[in-house]
């Protein structure tokens, strides 16, 4: 995995990387040291998760709103069991290649964004209040709906802040010395 290699060469020994939010933003902010004011949004599915990190500290805050939600907003608006609705929510395009069927799940979708913006937007607003100073110049998104095409656009679009997904990818992989260590 590069991100270990990359660890190892900074002379840190290396066995896991925990892979929960708190931990793939400390990650993220010492692979980039040259950033100091780092915001992460964990879109999960019972609830949001931000956390805003500031050199050696970080402040967070859970929103109730998960994927959970826009399913319900499915179930809602198509009158559709939740289980098609989950089908359904796999098919979500924010981006402008949506097909015709596909626009009413964007609109759907759209507004549960635009609700969870407003209250992200709120939260950034305090914690800039009471840390003065932070700019925030990067957003990471992680968890399942970061995936969605198009929504780091329609974040960075409506934050102002340039968004980006953070995933590990394919190539990371837990080791097998890691799973038998657990045991």
């Amino acid at each position: 995995c590069p991100v270990v290699e990359s660890l190892r060469e900074m002379r840190f020994s290396v066995r896991a990387i925990l892979a929960n939010h708190v931990a793939l933003l400390h990650l993220y902010g010492l692979m980039n040291l040259n950033r100091q004011d780092i915001l992460s949004i964990d879109l999960g599915a019972q609830s949001t998760s931000l956390l805003m990190m500031r050199k050696q500290s970080f402040w967070s805050r859970s929103l109730s709103q998960g994927s959970e939600k826009l399913i319900e907003l499915i179930v809602q608006e198509k009158g559709i069991d939740r289980e098609g609705a989950q089908n359904l929510l796999r098919k979500i395009r924010l981006d402008d290649t949506a097909e015709s069927e596909e626009k009413l799940l964007r609109s759907v979708a759209e507004r549960y964004f635009v609700d969870l913006l407003n209250e992200i937007s709120r939260t950034i607003s305090f914690y800039q209040s009471i840390a003065r100073g932070v700019k925030f110049q990067h957003l990471l998104l992680t968890g399942g709906m970061s995936m969605i095409p198009g929504l780091p656009a329609f974040f960075e679009k409506n934050l102002g802040i340039q968004t980006s997904r953070l995933a590990l990818g394919p190539e990371f992989k837990v080791g097998t010395d890691v799973v038998d260590g657990l045991r």
